[in-house]
């Protein structure tokens, strides 16, 4: 009888383990998601008090003419604590696009890509301090 307790109570405690739980919204809380191919980068955070400071170079190609569409949702930002910002620049370390994420806001940006594709981006870079909220940030060249 004491082995079928054992054993049960084993079992229960087996069945009982959970592990953590799923994200709802595919994000980990202070991990970074990152996709960086020849046609789209994107950079996604669910942040809570947390401080990075990254730069991503770019993988985008493109020719003259090509389309690049830039999409920045951010939402949920707590109380600002510093001048959090994501920052683009060229080949020619000219800045093309900065963004302070201070405020919850939806953004997009077309261009078309210039002779010389002087105006393809080429490193993305983010830098912040102690940032609470989300950002997803899209750059496609289509």
């Amino acid at each position: 009888m004491k082995t079928k307790g054992w054993l049960l109570l084993g079992l229960v405690g087996v069945v009982a383990c959970v592990g953590p739980e799923q994200p709802i919204d595919g994000l980990i809380e202070n991990l970074p998601a990152v996709t960086n191919t020849s046609k789209v980068f994107t950079w996604d955070l669910k942040a809570n008090n947390y401080s990075l400071e990254e730069s991503y170079p770019l993988e985008l190609t493109g020719k003259v003419g090509d389309d690049l569409l830039l999409n920045v949702i951010v939402t949920d930002v707590g109380a600002r604590l510093d001048t959090t910002r994501i920052q683009l620049f060229n080949r020619g370390d000219t800045l093309l696009f900065q963004d302070f994420l201070t405020t919850n806001q939806v953004q997009t940006v077309i261009d078309t890509l210039q002779t010389g594709l002087r105006n393809l981006p080429a490193v993305f870079e983010v830098n912040a301090k102690r940032y609470t909220g989300q950002v997803h940030f899209t750059l496609t060249v289509q």
